[in-house]
């Protein structure tokens, strides 16, 4: 056997235990509890307005002029459409039409335009908020621990809950092209 023969096998070798491995480990990971909402789950044009001192942030209207002035301490992340303001717990993204798309919000200071804020429980105060008929991903067995989603394809709020209480709302809208 050749040289370049042996490095040949030994790649392939090392290849196959690589793809082992993931699949072993893809294999041990518990699959998503998936419910989609019972009844009607509508979000309104309000639902994705960002209220601030400063001003008002319109998820699927808002430019990232119109959001960097408002959170003047962030930064454009590389060469991205994504702009971030650590000192206000934000994370906002664009299209490559300059249209925010999907806004992260993980500071207890910022509420949605019904109330809610990180910090929050989920059930009541979430519930109350935007009804019970909401979708959620979970991991079995995680009570208390979802992902829980109102709205449909257009637009929505997506609710991050740990231990009954939001850690993260997200607000998502795709703007008209």
């Amino acid at each position: 056997m050749t040289s370049n023969q042996k490095q040949y096998a030994l790649l392939l070798s090392l290849v196959a235990v690589v793809v082992a491995f993931a699949l072993w480990t893809a294999s041990r990971a518990p699959e998503l509890q998936i419910e989609i909402p019972q009844g009607v789950n509508v979000i309104q044009a309000a639902d994705m307005r960002l209220t601030t001192d400063q001003g008002t942030v319109m998820v699927g209207e808002s430019t990232s002029q119109e959001v960097a002035a408002l959170f003047p301490a962030g930064k454009t992340l590389g060469m991205s459409t994504v702009y971030y303001d650590q000192s206000r717990g934000c994370t906002f993204t664009f299209t490559k039409l300059d249209k925010l798309k999907v806004m992260h919000i993980e500071n207890p200071a910022l509420m949605t335009a019904r109330g809610i804020k990180v910090g929050d429980p989920f059930d009541p105060a979430v519930t109350d908020a935007y009804g019970p008929n909401y979708g959620y991903a979970k991991k079995p067995g995680a009570s208390g621990d979802i992902d829980a989603a109102y709205g449909d394809n257009d637009g929505g709020v997506i609710f991050q809950v740990r231990d009954n209480i939001v850690t993260k709302i997200i607000l998502q809208k795709e703007p008209p092209r």
